[in-house]
C-alpha cells in the first residue's frame, strides 16, 4: 500500500488484522518508525466484509460490547483517534439479547446495563436473586481489577487474580440450581469459544462485563472499522505492505532476530518484531533464534477455541423485522454449554441469528442476516 520501504525500521509488526494495526499506530504515535507487513491483499484481517449482488457478508466482526459513550469500546476509538470515523448502532436497551432454551421452552431478555440485567433475572429467578446479586458483582470486581478495563485507572503492570484459577463450572455448580440460570450466565461462552469447564471465571467475566454493558455494532461492519484504523495508521506514518509477508528472519544477534526477509526476498532490518499471526507460524519462523523447550511447549499447548459455521440469507419485505432489528437471538437446544460445545456430543447445535449493517453510503436498511451454529469442531 505504501509507496517506497526503507531499509531498516525500529519495528516490524506482521499481521494486519485488528491487533497489528492498532500495535502499528500506537507505536508509531510515541516516535517509532513502523512496517506492517500482511500476506493478505488488503489490511483489516478478520474485519474485513466482501459483497455479492450488494448484499454484505461480515466475517468476523458481527458485533461488539461497551458501545456506550464512557464504556470501554467507545474510550479505546477515542484513544486510537478514530471514535469520530465510525458510526455505532447500539443494539435496543430493552433486549440486547435473547436467550431461547427449546429444551425448557423458555425465552429470556437481557438488557442492556449489569444493574439492569441484574434486577431482570433476579426477577425471574427470585429464589436465586442473591446468587445473581453476587455474580453481577464478580463481574465488576474482576474488571475493576484487570489492567486497562477500568477507564480513568493507571495502566499497571497484567497480573493473575484469584478468579483465573477458578472454572466458570465451578461456579455454575457452587452458586446457581436452576438449569436455565446456569445456562443464561454460560452462554456467552459463545463469545469466546471455550466451554465452561475449560474457561476461568475470570476469562468468562471480562466478556460479559462488557457484553453486560451495551452492545452494538457499526455502520458499515468491520470495513469500516478496519478504513478507520488503516487511514489513521497511515497519518502516524506507519508504512504498511499487503501482499507480503516475511518468509524468514536473519541476522540473529544474541538470539534475536534483527533482520526480515520478506516475500521477493527484500530484507528489512529492525531493532524490534511484533508477531501478531498464528502461534504455530510464529514458531517455524522463529527456527534460527532456537527458542526454548519451555517456549516451544507453551506454543505447541495452545488449544483452539470452538469454531462456527456461518450461513447468510437475505430477508425479503421492509426490513429489519419489527421487534427483530437490533437483537441478538441465540437459540439454546440445551442448558448445559459443555455438553453442546463438545465435538462429542451428539445432537442440535446453539444458533445465534445476527444482523448484519446494510450500506451507510446508501441509508438503506440492512437486508442480511448471518446465522451462526456452533460447528463444535475444534477449527
Amino acid at each position: 500500500m505504501s509507496g517506497s520501504l526503507r531499509n531498516r525500521y525500529d519495528d516490524v509488526v506482521v499481521g494486519a488484522g485488528t491487533t497489528g494495526l492498532t500495535a502499528a499506530l500506537l507505536l508509531a504515535r510515541f516516535g517509532r518508525s513502523v512496517l506492517l507487513v500482511d500476506r493478505a491483499p488488503a489490511p483489516g484481517g478478520g474485519l474485513r466484509r466482501f459483497q455479492r449482488n450488494g448484499v454484505f457478508f461480515d466475517t468476523g466482526f458481527h458485533f461488539t460490547g461497551s458501545v456506550h459513550p464512557g464504556e470501554l469500546f467507545d474510550h479505546l476509538l477515542v484513544q486510537l483517534g478514530v471514535r469520530d470515523d465510525v458510526s455505532i448502532l447500539p443494539y435496543r436497551e430493552e433486549g440486547t439479547h435473547r436467550f431461547l432454551f427449546t429444551n425448557q421452552q423458555v425465552s429470556v431478555d437481557v438488557p442492556a446495563g449489569l444493574d439492569q440485567a441484574c434486577a431482570h433475572w433476579q426477577s425471574l429467578f427470585p429464589k436465586e436473586a442473591d446468587a445473581i446479586a453476587w455474580y453481577f458483582g464478580a463481574l465488576r470486581s474482576v474488571a475493576d481489577r484487570t489492567m486497562g478495563m477500568t477507564i480513568g485507572h493507571p495502566l499497571t503492570t497484567f497480573g493473575m487474580i484469584e478468579e483465573d484459577f477458578v472454572s466458570l463450572r465451578s461456579v455454575l455448580d457452587e452458586r446457581f440450581r436452576d438449569p436455565v440460570l446456569k445456562g443464561m450466565v454460560s452462554a456467552f461462552a459463545m463469545c469466546y469459544g471455550s466451554p465452561p469447564s475449560h474457561v476461568s471465571f475470570a476469562a468468562h467475566a471480562r466478556v460479559a462485563f462488557g457484553l453486560h454493558q451495551s452492545v452494538g455494532g457499526i455502520a458499515g461492519g468491520g470495513d469500516a472499522l478496519a478504513a478507520a484504523l488503516v487511514k489513521a495508521a497511515t497519518d502516524a506514518g506507519v508504512d504498511i505492505c499487503c501482499g507480503c509477508g516475511l518468509e524468514a528472519f536473519d541476522a540473529v544477534e544474541e538470539g534475536q532476530p534483527r533482520r526480515a526477509v520478506l516475500s521477493g526476498g527484500r530484507e528489512v532490518a529492525f531493532e524490534r518484531c511484533l508477531l501478531t499471526m498464528d502461534p504455530a507460524q510464529i514458531l517455524d519462523l522463529l527456527a534460527p533464534v532456537k527458542p526454548s523447550p519451555a517456549f516451544r511447549e507453551r506454543v505447541q499447548s495452545f488449544e483452539p477455541s470452538v469454531g462456527f459455521l456461518v450461513a447468510y440469507g437475505v430477508v425479503g419485505g421492509d426490513a429489519p423485522l419489527p421487534g427483530f432489528g437490533r437483537s441478538i437471538f441465540s437459540e439454546f437446544p440445551d442448558t448445559d454449554f459443555d455438553a453442546m460445545m463438545n465435538p462429542a456430543t451428539g445432537g442440535e447445535r446453539p444458533m445465534v441469528v445476527i444482523e448484519v449493517p446494510g450500506d451507510p453510503a446508501t441509508g438503506k436498511p440492512p437486508r442480511l442476516i448471518p446465522l451462526a451454529s456452533g460447528s463444535c469442531d475444534g477449527d
